[in-house]
Parts: C-alpha cells; structure tokens; sequence
C-alpha cells in the first residue's frame, strides 16, 4: 500500500489520517476508510521495525560488542 514511502512518511501519514478522524468532519464511512487505511501503515511500519531490530541484534553480540561485518555478508 505505502511502498516505497519511507518510515517517516508513513508515520506522517497516519498523523494526517488521525487529524481527519479527529476532526469529525468526514462521514462513518470515511472514518472508517481512514481507520483501514491507517491499521495497514501501522502494519507496515511495525514490520519494518521488526526488521530493524533484528537487525541491530544480529549487529551486536552478547556481550553489547559491536560484530565485524564481512563485505559478502550484507544484509
């Protein structure tokens, strides 16, 4: 749905989804495309940050100590 818009212009999007619900100036109907459309942003936001967590934990051993990365093994 949000492909290739960054993290931070989905989150400013569900910003101006929530500003509209708010507002209450848009129909049941509306409020509740905006709600759809917003869950599914979330989604892809909580994803994307799954993926980067794991990767700072693949980053970061143990012991807090920093891996060295290998140039054939990015990621």
């Amino acid at each position: 749905m949000e492909a290739g818009k960054s993290f931070e212009e989905k989150l400013k999007r569900v910003e101006e989804i929530i500003a509209k619900i708010q507002k209450r100036e848009v129909s049941l109907n509306e409020m509740l495309a905006y709600f759809e459309e917003g869950t599914k942003i979330l989604k892809e936001c909580r994803e994307e940050l799954t993926e980067v967590e794991n990767r700072i934990k693949y980053l970061i051993d143990e012991e807090n100590q920093v891996k060295e990365i290998k140039p054939d093994e990015g990621h």
